[in-house]
């Protein structure tokens, strides 16, 4: 799955910084990290709209579809090992 680095500062604001916290890890271990993180951009959706790129590439919207899909990947792979490039 891809996201697109510009989304880091919107991602590390709600504690799902992908290099720092799931790199190396097992789905298993950061499933819950996913879905907090995703509550917490659900629960402010102006404040992390403020971290939209410029650029337009990525966006508040793209990245909760995203998280969405991730969670319920790394739901049905529990056991798989997570890397970001």
């Amino acid at each position: 799955m891809d996201i697109t680095y510009n989304l880091y500062e919107m991602m590390a604001a709600a504690g799902i910084a992908p290099d720092e916290i799931l790199n190396g890890k097992t789905a298993q271990e950061v499933l819950k990290l996913a879905v907090d993180g995703l509550v917490i951009l659900r629960q402010d959706p102006e404040r992390f709209k403020h971290f939209n790129p410029s650029n337009g590439w990525g966006s508040y919207d793209g990245l909760t579809k995203w998280l969405e899909n991730f969670i319920a990947i790394v739901a049905l792979y529990p056991d798989a090992i997570l890397e970001v490039s």
